[in-house]
């Protein structure tokens, strides 16, 4: 079966939803912009052949070119054969998951902050997802979300602050509020080091209470 390109991309955008729990749903989004970027490359603008398998839920898309996709839903697996070779996204059933590609880059997505996290985290109440992955070429990349035990976004900002500081980076500060609530975003950077790290905090209202979620990226370049 031939799709239109536009169709194509709704339907890998949303393979990966059929498995979708807790964790995963966290995380969807961040996988799912991946998934997508593959299929722009695989269409480029032309059709693309569709293949379901209504018994089993596997889905099949191949390009112009040969390269392809695959979904094997009820499995949470769904690899790509792309010019760079293959890339394989595999889900467990407790929702971790894991990326390996042969170029080297490979990632684990799951729900325990990585040993070796660069700075101290604030008190956490819900840790919703952490990804930490390698390029293949000497760079890593870490990346936290969690909902926190406090109201109070400015004393997460400055906390936050005073670790990327104390590991050598120079941090800059943008904030944006609002009768719902506030986003503050931290950029930071040492350039002697290689690394290059950013926080989102936000507080929203919902119910009456105030809600903080965190997010830290941090990210070491080879």
């Amino acid at each position: 079966m031939r799709l239109p390109f536009a169709t194509s991309l709704a339907l890998s955008s949303a393979l990966l939803c059929l498995s979708a729990c807790g964790i995963k749903e966290r995380i969807e989004e961040r996988v799912q912009e991946e998934i997508a970027e593959k299929v722009v490359e695989l269409a480029a603008g032309d059709e693309v052949d569709v293949e379901i398998d209504s018994k089993d839920g596997k889905v099949v898309i191949v390009g112009p070119d040969g390269e392809r996709i695959e979904s094997d839903a009820k499995g949470g697996k769904l690899v790509f054969d792309g010019k760079d070779g293959r890339t394989v996204y595999e889900q467990g059933k407790d929702g971790n998951a894991q990326i390996q590609a042969e170029n080297g880059y490979s990632a684990q997505i799951g729900k325990t902050i990585p040993k070796d996290f660069p700075i101290a985290l604030p008190k956490i109440d819900e840790l919703l997802s952490s990804i930490e992955s390698e390029d293949g070429k000497g760079g890593k990349t870490y990346s936290v979300t969690a909902s926190l035990d406090s109201e109070d976004p400015d004393e997460i900002a400055t906390f936050i602050t005073a670790q990327m500081e104390a590991e050598g980076l120079t941090v800059t500060k943008q904030e944006v509020s609002s009768d719902e609530g506030k986003m503050i975003i931290l950029s930071a950077k040492n350039e002697d080091k290689n690394v290059d790290a950013s926080s989102m905090i936000t507080s929203d209202q919902v119910e009456g209470e105030t809600v903080l979620n965190l997010m830290v990226t941090w990210n070491r370049r080879p």
